[in-house]
């Protein structure tokens, strides 16, 4: 059997064999010694001799296939010499130029396309999206329903005597409704860190105090009481978040 004066495969980063339709490996590159270790260390050698007991494929079906032209590529069934599998792909079809001997390359997964990263990452930007989003739905719904908490405790204890009973507890509860709102607070802070940068709009905190009097005047049910206010007529515009 002549083979070719230089493996054409001797110099790949990957392993690569020679073998005869009889199962008789004649030739294999550095990579392939190095994998395969001292289950490989001399040739010839035969191909059952690397081939595992609990493959679904026997070795025969699959150089007999290869001879016939029917070859395909499908995960690695051989170990290394540490008894790991190998991670990639296993190949085998007729050796150009010989007739009479056949190539085995054990090669690794192909790299992933720049398409399929964009869409990687654009799914990852979108899921990460609605993360956020879903974040600012719950701390808005969550701070709703802890403004009515602190609503009501607020009016209660301003209703109680200072020696009543209850107001010890009530206490309690405001406080822990003021830790909750601030935790609210801090996860909407959050969910917009994604956002562009938002820059205050300068104004008049005159308007802002009128519109939160108008506010209590006309929900605080008590129409008894009086606002009393005097405001700073040449007040200076600033930059605030309303």
């Amino acid at each position: 059997m002549s083979l070719e004066p230089v493996f054409s495969m001797e110099e790949a980063a990957w392993p690569a064999l020679l073998t005869d339709p009889e199962g008789v490996l004649c030739r294999a590159n550095p990579a392939a010694l190095k994998f395969f270790g001292e289950r490989l260390k001399t040739l010839p050698s035969p191909l059952a001799a690397l081939w595992p007991e609990d493959s679904a494929t026997t070795w025969q079906a699959l150089l007999t296939n290869a001879a016939a032209g029917h070859h395909q590529v499908s995960r690695c069934p051989l170990k290394a010499a540490d008894g790991q599998p190998f991670d990639g792909l296993f190949c085998c079809c007729p050796y150009s130029g010989n007739d009479r001997l056949l190539i085995i390359q054990l090669l690794p997964y192909p790299p992933a396309q720049p398409h399929d990263q964009q869409e990687s990452s654009a799914a990852h930007k979108q899921k990460l999206e609605c993360a956020l989003q879903l974040a600012r739905t719950v701390a808005l719904d969550f701070n709703n329903a802890l403004t009515s908490i602190l609503g009501h405790t607020s009016l209660i204890l301003g209703k109680l005597e200072p020696g009543h009973p209850w107001r010890a507890s009530l206490l309690e509860v405001e406080k822990s409704a003021t830790k909750a709102a601030e935790i609210a607070n801090d996860l909407g802070t959050f969910s917009r860190t994604e956002r562009e940068p938002r820059t205050p709009a300068a104004g008049n905190l005159n308007n802002i105090l009128r519109r939160s009097v108008d506010y209590l005047r006309e929900n605080s049910g008590r129409p008894n009481i009086h606002w009393t206010f005097q405001l700073e007529k040449s007040l200076f515009a600033a930059k605030f978040d309303e």
